[in-house]
């Protein structure tokens, strides 16, 4: 198929023609998980003919919006600005109404990543604004949403890590459940699923495997944590968090599934082999450390090939995907595997890189995680000093986190209306 769509595109002498089939290539690696080559393609591809439908132009726009989210979200972000603006007039013109389900839904998504960015960094106040505006978009195009169950499912993900992060589990957990429930309407013979179904179907588990930064930490009235928090008399004592329990028996059911997992790995997504297997490092990571060994022999049975899991897993996001906040959330569970393992060097190198990354992408959740793991590692070589700077570092970092998680909580009206947000029902002749 790359090769017609290469071979099509250069023979053809229409140039709206050959410019389709160029994107047709590239859609073709994204839905190979191949994003490396996807974002090596775009670099080369023509651009839209100036006298095609504005369309063209503008979903090119947002393909290179997509993979910068991929490899620099801080970027993706200020891209996601431009597509924001760019969309809605073109969706009000007259040119759009051959295209509009199409247009629609890169408008959608393009909230839908910067959302997944805005989470990621903390800004939970931007982020309640941006998924406001997607669930009025839904409410707007209803009837496209309607008619693609998984984009409300995709909707419902994107609230439940809002409500995450907020540590409202109860409303995480229902539209978790909300957006598995909508799944599991696409999906009539499981576990055979479509690429779409697929990646819906990792951003659950991505949820249920995120750590919960809950209980806050108790803070004095200047923002700083209180002392007595966090004990501050024994350094070598800061706050480890995991992901919830319940979440991650919900993900068990998931991940103990042999049928599935190997239709993940006989299938053609990278992406979706490189997350499935970090999802599951992370959930044999989590359910050891709170206990639940025994608790899933299907899984259980999988823990001694933890290291050469997380070891494929890295390799294939690296050379494949290179998505930043992927590969850094690999390399937390990678490094310190590799230091048990005796690799001690390598593992501190693996640590300290992932930091590095999770700094520049301004992941505030993945760099606590990281602190906790870089001052285990320096509390076994009995390192005091480091071990210090890193817990103040972490403290620092944790009340920063927990100020923006009051913030959002406080007298906030989006706050309530996403956590209960439901597609509503289509107005009948009798409501109007």
């Amino acid at each position: 198929m790359f090769d017609f769509c290469s071979q099509f595109a250069r023979q053809v002498e229409d140039a709206a023609l050959s410019f389709y089939f160029h994107l047709l290539r590239l859609l073709l690696y994204l839905r190979q998980g191949r994003i490396v080559d996807a974002k090596a393609y775009l670099a080369t591809m023509p651009k839209a003919p100036k006298e095609s439908n504005p369309f063209w132009s503008l979903y090119a726009a947002f393909m290179t919006f997509r993979l910068q989210c991929y490899y620099d979200p801080n970027q993706g972000l200020a891209l996601a600005a431009k597509q924001m603006a760019r969309w809605p007039p073109y969706l009000a013109s007259p040119d759009s109404a051959a295209y509009l389900r199409y247009s629609a839904l890169a408008l959608f998504e393009t909230y839908e990543v910067a959302c997944v960015v805005l989470d990621s960094q903390g800004r939970f106040g931007e982020l309640a604004d941006l998924a406001t505006r997607l669930v009025d978009l839904c409410t707007t195009y209803r009837h496209i949403v309607v008619a693609t169950p998984l984009v409300v499912a995709r909707v419902h993900i994107v609230l439940a890590r809002y409500a995450h992060s907020l540590n409202a589990m109860d409303a995480a957990v229902t539209h978790i459940n909300s957006a598995f429930s909508l799944l599991l309407t696409e999906t009539p013979a499981w576990p055979q699923q479509s690429d779409a179904s697929l990646l819906v179907l990792m951003d659950i588990l991505d949820v249920a495997t995120t750590i919960a930064i809950d209980p806050l930490p108790e803070l004095d009235p200047a923002g700083a944590i209180v002392a007595d928090a966090l004990n501050d008399d024994a350094v070598s004592e800061i706050a480890s968090f995991y992901p919830t329990e319940n979440l991650l028996e919900f993900a068990a059911g998931i991940l103990r599934d042999a049928e599935l997992r190997k239709l993940i790995y006989d299938g053609p997504s990278k992406e979706v082999r490189a997350k499935y297997d970090l999802y599951l490092g992370k959930w044999l990571w989590a359910s050891h450390a709170l206990g639940m060994t025994g608790s899933y022999p299907e899984l259980d049975g999988l823990r001694s090939f933890g290291l050469s899991i997380l070891q494929d897993c890295l390799t294939l996001a690296s050379t494949t995907i290179n998505c930043s906040n992927t590969t850094a959330a690999i390399m937390v569970l990678f490094g310190p595997k590799l230091a048990t393992s005796g690799k001690v060097d390598e593992g501190e190198r693996t640590l300290t890189d992932a930091l590095k990354i999770a700094i520049h992408t301004k992941n505030v959740r993945l760099q606590l995680q990281i602190m906790v793991e870089v001052h285990a590692s320096c509390a076994r070589k009995y390192q005091a000093k480091p071990q210090s700077v890193i817990a103040d570092k972490y403290k620092k970092k944790l009340a920063s986190y927990s100020r923006k998680v009051l913030r959002a909580q406080y007298g906030s009206e989006a706050y309530r209306r996403l956590l209960k947000w439901t597609l509503p029902k289509e107005p009948t002749t009798s409501d109007a």
